[in-house]
């Protein structure tokens, strides 16, 4: 956990879609925490959430949540939207022990010009944008950062390839392409012309037809 993100909220007793509805209004959000024996009905400010929210790298890094002096660590288990919106409706977090082993997905970074494309007008196709890994709570990487620009024409990164700090593992298949350098089709092109490949010739049947109606008849024999 690179940045530590905190948080302060309300608590909250009284509940209902009507209550929800003028939390709402007045750019609040319904919230609950459980987990670790806690059940806790809680209010977000909007505006706040939203924030804390640009910070983190995915939804799945840990926050630091004081609920009037009540101050747990948790990790946010759902986030409800509007259907026609996408204004957040409700947020569900779950507590959790910063020494426990979890199981998140987290971004996958690529950095660098990779040499397949800029020196042999490959194109990079990056197959893989998450992964989903297993580590302590207090331990969850940001994201996993990977080094392209070794990478050269028809080169495959795959999910084995990945560097992880210590302590965390990778769940996803290590065969799983992550970034592919491809060559582009103007290239599959020009190699298919140097190669002198290219589509065969169709048959002419109308002039097969032709010829062989051109053809004279055998004379017949006199009766």
């Amino acid at each position: 956990m690179a940045n530590e993100l905190k948080m302060s909220c309300a608590r909250r007793t009284a509940g209902g879609s009507s209550v929800a509805r003028r939390m709402r209004t007045q750019g609040d959000v319904p919230a609950v925490v459980y987990g670790h024996g806690k059940n806790i009905n809680i209010t977000l400010n909007l505006h706040d959430f939203t924030q804390l929210m640009k910070q983190m790298h995915s939804e799945h890094a840990v926050l630091t949540l004081d609920a009037e002096g009540e101050v747990v660590n948790v990790l946010i288990k759902e986030i409800q939207r509007h259907r026609a919106t996408h204004n957040i409706q409700h947020v569900d977090f779950v507590v959790v022990d910063l020494d426990e082993i979890v199981t998140v997905s987290v971004p996958i970074i690529t950095i660098g010009d990779a040499d397949g494309v800029k020196n042999y007008g490959g194109i990079m196709e990056v197959t893989l944008r998450e992964v989903e890994i297993q580590c302590k709570a207090g331990s969850i990487p940001d994201d996993i950062t990977v080094d392209v620009t070794p990478l050269k024409l028809h080169e495959v990164l795959r999910v084995a390839n990945l560097e992880v700090p210590e302590g965390v593992k990778i769940l996803a298949d290590p065969e799983t392409p992550v970034v592919v350098i491809a060559s582009s089709a103007a290239e599959d092109s020009a190699a298919s012309a140097a190669e002198g490949e290219g589509p065969e010739e169709p048959e002419v049947i109308t002039a097969k037809k032709k010829e062989e109606e051109a053809e004279p008849e055998a004379p017949k024999g006199k009766k």
